[in-house]
């Protein structure tokens, strides 16, 4: 008799146990594409970047000022707004919260959120911004520099959204952020840049 009382405390518990592993499941974030499906999405945009927008193979623009003008204004944007509003945040939070009054030796062993959350953002900015400004040099001299700056301008607008958005998520766990909705294009902006780079050289080097 007591064994059949404790069978269904048991059955409850295994079903609990159940529920609570589906919604940690349900609560997984989708993962990655494998990168030999990220590679061929590249492909195929730097492909339409190269064969759709870029000039004849081997050629440099016959205006450079007026078609290097838009990713040069996006590359200079860039480079302003983040010294603005990204470099300058973050010293503003550490006055805020008095960390530039005592020496580093006694800071709190955890900082507050803010600040390490406005400390990714610039570190996040600076490792996106040297291969990401270097590509669109490249693309706009080489393939295409109105399109080039249409695409930089674009990366740039993502990048301030991207800050805005991870600036406003205190509190918040990293996949509630919304984050990933604005890097992945963002990335796909840039490659879109390299790859169309690479296969414009193709043709001029198998032309």
């Amino acid at each position: 008799a007591e064994t059949s009382k404790e069978q269904p405390a048991a059955s409850a518990d295994e079903s609990r146990e159940t529920q609570m592993a589906s919604a940690d499941d349900d609560a997984k974030p989708a993962s990655a594409p494998p990168w030999p499906v990220l590679l061929f999405y590249f492909i195929v945009c730097g492909s339409i970047s190269s064969f759709a927008f870029g000039r004849e193979p081997g050629t440099l623009p016959q205006h450079p000022a007026h078609e290097l003008a838009l990713p040069a204004l996006a590359c200079a944007l860039f480079v302003t707004t983040y010294e603005l509003f990204d470099v300058m945040a973050v010293g503003m939070s550490k006055q805020k919260y008095k960390l530039f009054s005592m020496p580093r030796s006694k800071w709190p062993s955890m900082v507050p959120e803010e600040v390490q959350i406005l400390e990714a953002i610039q570190r996040n900015q600076v490792e996106q911004a040297p291969f990401s400004l270097i590509v669109t040099l490249l693309y706009s001299t080489f393939v295409s520099g109105y399109a080039g700056g249409v695409i930089a301008m674009i990366w740039v607008l993502l990048r301030r959204r991207y800050v805005h958005v991870y600036r406003n998520s205190v509190a918040k766990s990293f996949n509630d952020t919304g984050i990933v909705k604005i890097t992945v294009p963002a990335y796909f902006c840039i490659h879109t840049m390299s790859m169309g780079t690479i296969i414009h050289m193709l043709r001029i080097l198998f032309a």
